[in-house]
């Protein structure tokens, strides 16, 4: 009796040990969502946890992914796609779908319209008067708090790695969806809008951070 319960329950650790292979080495193969804010401690990005890991410290699978990565600073936030380690606490990013760059936040002013990045999917456009040089006053712009609601167009937008600097921006209001790229820089910013079809830019828009505008 002794003999066939140890038989059992030996029996019954393979069967155990088995499923649990099997599981892991399907979740292994099989990349999982991953979203979350980016912080950093010395060199490393660690993104927001689960109830396994408080963090998870992010890697690049493939030279592309760390290119991106590279892009991004704490407090940016992605979503992305990945096999997590539960063991060492540590995601390994297959692909990065969408970004939301703190950086992009806040308000952006060109010589056609000053731009204001509410969040990470949400913007306006607030079309002004042509001037001479962005050193001037605000007003000289035409925008006025009576004329905010009344010129302003609202778009949802969703941002996505692409080569060098570069990030590919969608714009959609309620009749469209535009197709754009903007490369950022210290203070600054170039957008360039392109006809969905044939691919020509339509539009370059040089755009500088609200703060260098005296108001």
């Amino acid at each position: 009796m002794t003999e066939q319960k140890t038989h059992g329950t030996r029996w019954g650790m393979r069967i155990l040990l088995f499923v649990l292979t099997t599981v892991f080495a399907a979740t292994a193969l099989c990349a999982q969502p991953v979203a979350g804010v980016l912080v950093q401690e010395g060199t490393q990005l660690f993104i927001s946890g689960d109830t396994f890991c408080s963090r998870y410290l992010v890697l690049a699978k493939s030279t592309e992914v760390l290119a991106h990565i590279k892009k991004l600073t704490p407090g940016d936030e992605i979503t992305a796609s990945g096999d997590k380690s539960f063991i060492d606490c540590s995601v390994l990013l297959e692909s990065i779908d969408y970004v939301g760059l703190r950086r992009l936040l806040g308000m952006w002013l060109s010589n056609e319209a000053l731009i204001k990045v509410k969040d990470f999917t949400s913007l306006s456009f607030y079309p002004l008067e042509r001037a001479s040089s962005l050193g001037q006053n605000i007003n000289t712009y035409g925008l006025t708090a009576t004329s905010q609601a009344a010129t302003a167009v609202d778009y949802t937008y969703s941002l996505t790695p692409s080569e060098g600097k570069e990030w590919v921006l969608f714009l959609s209001d309620s009749t469209k969806t535009l197709f754009a790229t903007i490369v950022l820089s210290k203070g600054s910013a170039i957008m360039k809008i392109y006809d969905s079809e044939s691919g020509i830019v339509l539009k370059t828009l040089r755009m500088t951070k609200w703060g260098g505008v005296r108001q």
